[in-house]
């Protein structure tokens, strides 16, 4: 690495015109927050001081570069490595992508403000405030991605459309109540086997202790119940374990790998508020 430091110190903006002017090629590494999504890691790739491509978790492209612009606090690193193999994703120059990046952030960190997390799961609203819906084609499609219950990420990740353009979107279908937020009972999650798990379960002889996926005896019989349709109550039902005990068991379960379930960060936090109450 032959350039680190804080973006307090040195903003992305001034660090993308040094090595556009400097004409570098290599990857910018930028550590720092994204609103509702927490720390990540975003890379933006350039070749003789231009950008050719940026990514940003599942993002890439312009996407994830304008997404990377949002991050005001971090650090960032740059390496000279730049894959061989890299396309090139971007193709307008610096100045151009700057002065738009520059009206997307101010829209996206509106827009993200606004949204509850986006790992929250909402499901289409069966008792719309309208029987007239006043919808275009893309927002129709957005909202019937909703139909089974998803989470915002999800959606977003799923239809080919511009980022933000998703994003309002999702927001006006909250504000109009045609989605709603799905309330989860904890004791109806429904948890299944890892693919870590699912390898124990195979070669799982009943002898040797090792192939168990924790330490914990009543863990491991937990564990065992799990079949990917029964719900946590009723693994507590026949296992004859108070709340608690079975929540407490489902959670070390989680940390190890052993089991999955699709429910929200939100959730999670409200499970381990409960087991220490």
């Amino acid at each position: 690495m032959e350039l680190t430091g804080n973006l307090k110190d040195f903003s992305i903006e001034d660090l993308l015109k040094f090595i556009n002017l400097s004409k570098r090629t290599g990857v910018i590494y930028i550590k720092g927050n994204v609103e509702k999504e927490g720390e990540k890691e975003g890379k933006i790739f350039c070749k003789d001081g231009n950008i050719i491509d940026a990514e940003l978790g599942d993002r890439s492209g312009e996407n994830a570069f304008y997404v990377i612009l949002t991050m005001k606090e971090g650090t960032f690193s740059f390496s000279k490595e730049l894959p061989k193999d890299k396309s090139q994703k971007i193709n307008k120059q610096l100045e151009e992508l700057l002065f738009e990046g520059a009206k997307q952030v101010e829209v996206i960190d509106d827009i993200l403000k606004k949204l509850p997390s986006l790992d929250t799961i909402f499901r289409v609203n069966p008792t719309p405030p309208s029987a007239k819906i006043s919808l275009n084609k893309d927002e129709w499609m957005i909202l019937n991605k909703f139909r089974d219950g998803k989470t915002i990420r999800e959606v977003k990740n799923e239809v080919n459309l511009n980022e933000i353009d998703v994003l309002r979107t999702v927001l006006s279908l909250i504000n109009a109540n045609l989605i709603v937020r799905e309330e989860v009972d904890i004791m109806k999650i429904v948890p299944e086997h890892s693919d870590k798990a699912k390898s124990i379960i195979k070669t799982y002889s009943g002898l040797d202790i090792s192939l168990f996926p924790t330490n914990n005896v009543r863990a491991n019989n937990f564990f065992f119940k799990v079949d990917g349709k029964k719900d946590l109550e009723t693994i507590m039902n026949e296992m004859k374990l108070k709340r608690k005990d079975a929540l407490s068991l489902f959670m070390l379960l989680i940390k190890e790998g052993a089991l999955k379930v699709r429910i929200s960060p939100s959730l999670f936090n409200k499970i381990e508020e409960e087991l220490k109450k």
